[in-house]
Order: C-alpha cells, then sequence, then structure tokens
C-alpha cells in the first residue's frame, strides 16, 4: 500500500495506472489506511476513478460499500435526489451495488440476457449519484433496497 498523506500524493499514484485499475487500487488503500485522507479526498478520488473502473470492479464488494457509505453522498454533478425513488438494474442478481434511475436503459441492458429488477430506495439512503456522462446512474447499498421484484424480460 500507499499510505496516501494528501490529495496529491494519491492523484499522482492513481494517474501512474491504467485507468480500469484505479478503484481497486483506490477501495485498496481506503481499506489499509482508512483515515489517512479525509472523507472529502476519497471522494473526490472516487469521482475520479467511478468512470473508468465501475465495469471492471465488483460491485458486490462490502469493501467498496463500506468505502462509500463513509463518504457518502458521492456525486459527479450536484445533482440532488428527494423522498423515495425507483432504481432499475439488469444483472445476475439484485445484490450489486450499481443501478439505474433510468428504466429504458435498464431495460435495454436487460435485452442481452440480463435480468431485470426494479426497486424503491429512500434518496437519503443512496450513496452516490453520476449523471455527467450521460447515465443516470445511482450507488446504494443492496440492503437499503425495498420491494425489489423482478421485472418480466423485454420483448
Amino acid at each position: 500500500m500507499r499510505h496516501w498523506h494528501t490529495l496529491q500524493e494519491a492523484m499522482d499514484d492513481l494517474a501512474e495506472r491504467p485507468p480500469e485499475e484505479r478503484l481497486g487500487v483506490l477501495v485498496r488503500e481506503y481499506e489499509a489506511e482508512a483515515e489517512s485522507l479525509p472523507g472529502e479526498d476519497v471522494r473526490t478520488l472516487f469521482v475520479y476513478t467511478w468512470p473508468d473502473g465501475r465495469d471492471s470492479f465488483d460491485d458486490h464488494s462490502r469493501e467498496l460499500i463500506r468505502m462509500l457509505h463513509w463518504i457518502a453522498p458521492v456525486r459527479d454533478v450536484e445533482t440532488y435526489l428527494v423522498g423515495t425513488v425507483t432504481v432499475h438494474r439488469a444483472a445476475a442478481d439484485h445484490l450489486g451495488v450499481r443501478w439505474t434511475l433510468d428504466e429504458a436503459e435498464a431495460k435495454a441492458a436487460a435485452k442481452g440476457g440480463e435480468t431485470l429488477f426494479r426497486g424503491t430506495i429512500a434518496a437519503n439512503r443512496v450513496l452516490g449519484h453520476f449523471t455527467g456522462d450521460g447515465r443516470n446512474e445511482v450507488l446504494i447499498d443492496p440492503d437499503d433496497i425495498v420491494s425489489v421484484e423482478r421485472i418480466p424480460s423485454p420483448v
């Protein structure tokens, strides 16, 4: 582990690595040295690493969920969710951290053979919300989802 002591040290170290590996390095560093950087710095690093690492990192990772609980809410754009939101997921199960607020996107992904799930969650329990790249992705602790249901496959 690098044991980062400043945001700049962390950014420099992560920038030297392949983009798809950065998120894993950040999560491992957080697990090893959870208090070496303030939460705001870890939040900044997460926003930097998430877009390139989201598809190559295990979205069932309890370490990832623990880190998100510590730095939440994480946003790439200043948007705020309120009330109860409906979330969707096209995957083998409903136990991962990655969901979307975009039902059409989830249905399109399910056409690739994945199962489509829908659930609800209180907006204040959403750990992350990413919209800057055109997605409407939310990161949540699957234990916080209520009324999860399997949706029939789109035709």
